[in-house]
């Protein structure tokens, strides 16, 4: 029971066993039977008291053992018995005409036709010989024995019906030798040697707690395995109305249990209503096991060059000729997938990077507008779904899904996306087929991409549109999908949090086809969303490689000044010295960055430096992304020796006898031939003779000294060190996700594998592996709540010396799924360690409660705490929700005059004034955790930054936060019944009186710039406390977690200033990125995009200086590296970016002087006419227009009016209101089944034009500029 309902339960479960005859008690462990003999105590009045006790215990009690082997006639046997007692017969006389109990197999197979159970598959196969594809069904022995498998049997013949033979494997406990011994021939052991199981499929519907044992067999075996859940809290009527799906309690063991030991794909196929009633078998959910378990045998036995796959690609960042993942090179990754499938023997033609970035981008644009549906099937660009096919699907639907789908988007004639064709209707689907492989851009989940839509209005629970159905309906069709990426829309589609109905919003568009996700390592939180709402086979792949970050030149130089000034003798050369460190100083706005005014800087040099220099360090010492990933393809050597560098920096350092805080304050170019580097070289050689090397008496490249120069080294050390380097360059090295693609599209088993940061974690290598997460019930673990004593206390003291020793009343903590798995409950354990309690961990690691620290101990008063939690942390972590709110009602028990009861109390008076009901106002009051709905995700935030009715300081902004993230949850359970107004209320009065908010940093990788997340949930609580009336600005702080041994916080606007030095600006991100090409540019127009995101919601997260800094480096090519050239390759991209930094001047962000204005309002001119942009900014034309006056603007390139373009249906008056002009379609037509690995496909002539003169050369002149590197 819950927490709140244990007492009730304990008195009426006394009332009962005091009220019985005879009690049996059915306790299989010690521990149990120790917990109820305190409770059996009100048994005394009941006559028989018979304690069943586990099997294997000693027998003799007669009653005991028939309920103990259990099973229609035991238990038949046992009601017998214990009615003849009843009755006052005992002893012998009690037994007669009773047969002994018959003990059940500890283990066997089971089918419902058989006569009698099978010990092994031999003895399976004699009964039923054959070589039908095989199912074996995991359960566990109970269902045996308490006589319960109507539903079993019923699945096990539904599993025929398809042509398939099902059977269950049960036993105790699931372990490989049981496993082993029961579904492996023994003569084929013996005269093969080999391990090959009978079954092609398994599906596991047992807990599986030995998840590494298990792992390792079905490794061996090949044998994919399917998650079957149990629902255990009703009927299946029951599961259907509720939210969660899937409750907090059961997470832990059917969903991270089973996912550990390799299982995908989990949903609920039978419920347990308890209460005499038997299990029901839910049939849509267990026919959709079967269907997936038909596919997956299908693929096993499907000749590849017969397959046919469909890939799809992302619109992200937006825009009508984007296409891209997170740190994901997607063409190159294309191209390198495309000639493994070949080499696989699948019948498609591999397309060089230029080519995928010229055959998709056309078909990206129909999307934005609505155009050239007509020439795309002309030029069988896109696919035709008959609409009578889509319909018939669509009628098959329950009643329920219909009328949710079309009271949004109408019945399916009326998609844009449906014109006539050959005489019938049909749905086009804008896709690129290169022989049996189709590639083509998810869908937009409504008609249009950002057309005309309201970003500002709340879209929570809109569900999907009837042209991205059919996209999806055409495409399982085929024999496997592959979601390119991270990460793709699907998954964050409507439904429960857990255990899904095929039914939902999130899985309605899947079928049984199988799904097999590529995903960056390092976003588990979100992979984790996309395995269990997306019936996802995750495969991750690497990030990019993390370099030791360096200085930008004038700071290497800077640096080395620093160390001259604090030597030199007053006098004319220290004079010199002091200006030129100030002019490096101010050209780097590095006064800026420490918030010191120049004369500031001027007048206390001394100071400055000894606050810049720890600055410098952290900056120097940092990671940065080097390029992008490319799925299948491992970093080059030099890279490698950069990310092991980087890895292993701190322990590396201190035993080279280098000074720890100053080796790598250089120039960013010198780092490879720094001293530590060249020990690397030669320990990535010979470990043995690296263990002697001393390379202190060399130069490096920064002439400060070595403060370290005189230690010992330590050759065993060295000799460890070097080792390990060996071990990550070959981690680093290998290339294990093609080959796991392949054989997930062969239908075998993938390992699974813990994800996160490949730093922190090196055990997340090799990449290509099942991602799966940890089992949240462990925390956080005792390590995360010593770290975060440390970190709070940290912050409060920082925060008391700031704010005249006044300490803050309430934080507020935004917490993501992803953080939380890799820091392991830190963000958790500091919201604990601010209310003052400590939590209280079992044997087993897992925390059971919490303890209140005495305020006499404590010392300080206690925070108050409010969690804003995202979509995918409700879904993952409800048990974290609970513990934060089990410690708030602790203190609020132990001090009920506390300041967290006035807290409560204050907010629930504010909502009774405002009309709310006594009752449900105080439950609000005490409320600490606000969220999505269930089913909902995002802020919508993303979206409205980039909406050109955005206006400066917009409200909008923090009533679309209070919207969207207000759902209260109370014990990880949602609070119902609250109305969503109500609701923002509640959450706006607990924000007005906070006062900073909370986030953590733990990856090496995600920034606070480089995705839109950060702005979103930490800029939006900024947002929302502005818009629901708190005076002062939110302060804002990050947790930064990377480096596990160097934990502090930051201001957010601190860690902005420092990775836009460390990223953005600086030269090594830029050359990286160059060698990308068109994914590169993406890359920058991302950090334009999320730096505007810090802008529209927080007034001084992104400066002035900032937006000239993008200007110089991206327009003006500040480090000389031919930048804006490079940008020029893909216009509309480089046209995006522009609007970002033209936006910035004209909500007076950035007051750029006439001739910049000038400047940038002139190259978006020509961008723009050379390559139109699908949907331009109107407010930034107009703009442009003001800037250059006189000056009309040129029409465009022609393609417009060139093109024929059959228009699709016109849109619903909301998806076209202020819509634009349509765009025509322009294709690259690709020749069929040809490999041409060097060279683009040839084109038709008109197509060839059409081509042309939008992209001016770009693509085409990119892979030129690029192909030598492939």
């Amino acid at each position: 029971r819950g927490r709140q309902d244990r007492p009730a339960a304990r008195r009426q479960l006394a009332r009962a066993v005091a009220a019985a005859d005879m009690v049996w008690v059915d306790a299989p462990h010690a521990t149990v039977e120790a917990l109820l003999v305190d409770l059996l105590g009100a048994a005394a009045k009941a006559r028989h008291v018979v304690w069943i006790g586990a099997e294997g215990k000693p027998g003799g009690e007669p009653l005991a053992d028939y309920l103990r082997h259990g099973g229609e006639a035991n238990t038949r046997h046992a009601l017998t018995l214990a009615a003849r007692r009843l009755a006052g017969q005992t002893g012998e006389k009690a037994l007669v005409g009773l047969p002994p109990p018959r003990p059940w197999p500890r283990q066997g197979l089971y089918h419902p036709d058989a006569p009698d159970f099978f010990a092994d598959v031999e003895a399976l196969q004699q009964w039923r010989p054959g070589d039908r594809p095989a199912v074996a069904i995991l359960v566990h022995r109970h269902h045996f024995i308490n006589g319960e498998t109507a539903w079993l049997d019923d699945w096990l013949r539904r599993f025929a019906a398809r042509g398939l033979f099902a059977y269950a494997v049960f036993g105790q406990h699931l372990d490989a030798r049981g496993l082993r011994e029961l579904l492996v021939a023994k003569v084929e052991r013996r005269e093969t040697g080999t391990e090959k199981a009978h079954p092609d499929v398994l599906v596991l519907h047992q807990l599986a707690s030995k998840g590494a044992e298990l792992q390792a067999l079905f490794t061996r075996w090949q044998v994919p395995v399917l998650s079957a859940l149990p629902y255990r809290h009703g009927d299946t009527a029951a599961w259907q109305a509720d939210p969660s799906g899937l409750r907090l309690a059961d997470t832990p063991f059917y969903l991270f249990q089973p996912e550990a030991a390799g299982a995908i794909d989990p949903l609920i196929v039978a419920s347990y209503p308890g209460e005499r009633r038997p299990a029901e078998l839910i049939a849509r959910q267990a026919e959709a096991v079967i269907a997936k378990a038909a596919r997956l045998i299908a693929l096993q036995r499907k000749p590849n060059a017969d397959k046919r796959l469909v890939a799809m690609v992302y619109n992200y960042p937006a825009g009508g000729s984007n296409f891209g993942a997170s740190f994901l090179n997607v063409p190159r990754s294309l191209e390198n997938v495309s000639a493994a499938l070949i080499h696989a023997g699948y019948r498609t033609q591999s397309l060089p990077e230029a080519g995928w970035v010229a055959n998709l981008q056309p078909l990206l644009r129909a999307y934005y507008s609505g155009a050239g549906l007509r020439a795309l099937l002309a030029d069988d660009y896109a696919a035709a779904l008959p609409l009578r096919d889509y319909k018939a699907w669509w009628d098959a639907q329950p009643a329920a899904v219909r009328q949710r789908i079309a009271a949004r988007w109408g019945q399916p004639e009326a998609s844009r996306y449906v014109i006539d064709w050959q005489g019938e209707p049909v749905f086009v689907i804008p896709r690129l087929q290169l022989g049996n492989v189709s590639v083509l851009p998810q869908p937009p989940r409504e008609e249009t991409l950002h057309r005309g839509q309201n970003p500002f209005s709340h879209k929570s629970g809109v569900p999907l549109s009837h042209h991205y159905l059919a996209v999806y309906l055409w495409a399982r069709q085929a024999d496997a999908l592959i979601h390119f990426g991270t990460h793709g829309t699907q998954e964050w589609a409507g439904g429960k949090a857990r255990g899904l109905d095929v039914q939902d919003d999130a899985l309605l568009p899947l079928g049984d086809v199988p799904v097999i996700y590529p995903y960056i390592v390092d976003n588990l939180g979100e992979a984790l969303t996309a395995k269990r709402r997306g019936r996802a086979l995750l495969l991750s792949h690497r990030t990019p490689v993390l370099a030791t970050t360096g200085l930008a030149p004038g700071m290497g130089e800077l640096h080395d000044l620093m160390h001259q000034w604090a030597i030199a003798d007053d006098g004319p050369t220290k004079q010199a010295v002091g200006a030129r460190l100030l002019a490096l100083i101010v050209d780097n706005r590095l006064h800026h960055d420490l918030k010191w005014p120049v004369e500031r800087v001027r007048q206390e040099l001394d100071a400055f430096l000894d606050a810049l220099h720890p600055w410098l360090d952290q900056l120097a010492h940092g990671s940065q992304p080097r390029g992008l990933a490319v799925f299948g393809a491992a970093p080059e050597p030099a890279l490698r020796r950069q990310l092991i560098l980087q890895t292993l920096r701190t322990p590396l350092l201190d035993a080279l006898g280098e000074d720890v805080d100053e080796t790598f304050l250089m120039d960013y170019r010198q780092i490879e031939t720094s001293r530590p580097m060249r020990w690397l070289q030669a320990a990535l050689v010979d470990a043995e003779a690296a263990s002697r090397l001393d390379l202190r008496a060399e130069a490096n490249a920064s002439a400060v000294p070595n403060r370290a120069g005189s230690r010992d080294i330590d050759a065993d050390a060295l000799r460890a060190l070097a080792e390990r380097a060996q071990a990550l360059d070959r981690l680093f090295s290998g290339d294990n996700e093609m080959p796991a693609l392949l054989a997930a599209l062969d239908g075998r088993f993938i390992p699974a594998a813990y994800g996160g940061d490949p730093i922190r974690n090196p055990d997340s290598l090799p990449t290509g592996r099942n991602l799966v997460g940890l089992d949240p019930s462990r925390l956080p673990t005792q390590q995360a709540y010593t770290v975060a004593q440390l970190m709070f206390d940290q912050w409060l003291a920082d925060w008391r010396e700031k704010h005249g020793n006044k300490p803050p009343e309430r934080l507020a903590l935004s917490l993501w799924a992803g953080e939380t798995l890799r820091h392991q409950g830190v963000m958790e354990a500091q919201a604990l360690v601010a209310l003052g309690v400590r939590p209280v961990w079992d044997e087993a690691g897992r925390p059971r409660g919490v303890a209140v620290i005495p305020a006499g101990e404590l010392g300080r008063p206690r925070v108050d705490v409010l969690l804003s939690v995202t979509g995918s942390y409700r879904d993952q972590f409800p048990a974290l929700m609970a513990l934060v709110d089990t410690a708030v009602a602790a203190v609020a028990t132990a001090e009920p005059e506390g300041a967290i009861v006035r807290h409560s109390r204050t907010v629930a008076g504010e909502l009774r004034r405002h009309g709310a009901a006594s009752a449900l106002a105080e439950r609000l009051g005490r409320a600490r955790v606000f969220g999505n709905a269930s089913g909902d995700y995002g802020t919508g935030i993303a979206d409205a930054v980039l909406d050109d009715r955005l206006k400066q300081r917009d409200d909008r902004l923090g009533q679309l936060f209070l919207q969207r993230m207000s759902q209260p949850y109370v014990d990880g359970v949602a609070l119902a019944d609250v109305a969503s107004g109500l609701a923002a209320q509640a959450l706006g009065a607990q924000l007005r009186r906070t006062d900073a908010a909370l986030l953590s940093r733990s990856s090496h990788l995600y920034g606070m710039v480089n995705s839109d997340d950060p702005f979103q949930y930490l800029g939006g609580l900024a947002a929302a406390a502005r818009t629901a009336g708190r005076a002062a600005p939110l302060e804002l702080f990050v947790s930064q977690l990377q480096n596990a041994d160097e934990p502090h916080a930051q201001t957010a606007q601190q860690s902005i200033a420092m990775e836009m030095q460390a990223r953005y600006l600086h030269p090594g991100w830029v050359a990286a990125l160059q060698k990308e090409g068109y994914a590169g540019t993406l890359q920058v127009l991302k950090a334009a995009q999320f730096a505007w995101g810090w802008e529209s919601v927080v007034d001084d997260a992104v400066r002035a200086d900032h937006w000239q800094g993008f200007h110089d480096v991206f327009v003006k090519d500040k480090h000389g590296l031919g930048v804006p050239d490079w940008l020029r390759s893909h216009p509309q991209a480089y046209a995006q970016t522009l609007e970002r930094l033209i936006q910035a001047a004209r909500h007076q962000h950035w007051t750029p002087d006439a001739a910049t204005r000038r400047e940038l309002a002139t190259l978006y001119r020509e961008l723009t006419a050379e390559a139109p942009l699908a949907q331009p900014s109107r407010a930034v034309e107009a703009w442009v227009a003001s800037e250059l006056p006189g000056t009309p603007g040129k029409k465009g390139s022609g393609v417009a009016r060139l093109a024929a373009g059959q228009t699709a249906q016109p849109a619903s008056p909301e998806a076209t209101a202020g819509g634009q002009p349509a765009e025509a379609y322009q294709a690259v037509r690709g020749e069929k089944l040809a490999r041409r690995p060097d060279t683009a496909p040839p084109l038709p002539a008109w197509l060839a034009l059409l081509l042309l003169l939008p992209l001016a050369g770009g693509a085409f002149r990119q892979r030129v500029a690029t192909n030598g590197n492939h």
